[in-house]
């Protein structure tokens, strides 16, 4: 059994994360503030950390004119729980996070698969490369998003010659109180 961190977001606003800011944006500019998060968590029982990543597809940085730095923004992230991690609990783990892209794929949408598919794609690629032990995708509400960062992640897992066992996947969707997703 793996017991996981809390709330990435919430925690950063403590920590001095201004309303309208990019939260992912910190792990370039505050990685301390990112690891002193993660070595909270990891402090108070937690087995893995997730990355500061919910938001870092190009798709979403692209609210904040951050779209070209996508795999700094994610390598970054990694580097910052890994930092923790050494730091505190070498035995725990980093699973990078990625969330929903704030859009809806065709027909129900205007952004096509293929779209949706490399922004998780790029995000994935730069994650694994940073060495993740897993990729969490996260919050998700729509069965074609799941699918297309699903089949993402695991070609950007497979162009690196990464095993499932290396780089676990982990698929989480949000419900409805009927117990569907919005889609």
């Amino acid at each position: 059994m793996y017991i996981f961190d809390g709330a990435m977001g919430t925690m950063l606003q403590q920590s001095g994360l201004v309303e309208g800011e990019c939260p992912e944006l910190f792990n370039v500019e505050h990685p301390d503030v990112v690891t002193g998060i993660h070595a909270a968590y990891l402090k108070n029982g937690s087995d893995i950390v997730t990355t500061n990543t919910f938001g870092a597809c190009g798709l979403k940085l692209a609210d904040y004119g951050l779209e070209h730095r996508v795999a700094e923004i994610n390598t970054a992230a990694v580097k910052a729980a890994k930092k923790a991690i050494a730091e505190v609990k070498p035995t725990a783990k980093v699973a990078g996070s990625m969330g929903p892209t704030g859009q809806f794929i065709e027909p129900l949408g205007q952004i096509s698969f293929d779209e949706v598919y490399d922004t998780y794609y790029e995000q994935a690629l730069a994650l694994i490369e940073a060495g993740v032990d897993f990729i969490i995708i996260e919050t998700i509400i729509d069965v074609q998003e799941m699918r297309a960062a699903l089949l993402a992640a695991r070609d950007a897992r497979e162009k690196l010659g990464k095993t499932k066992e290396a780089v676990k996947i982990i698929c989480q969707f949000s419900f409805s109180e009927d117990g569907r997703t919005i889609t």
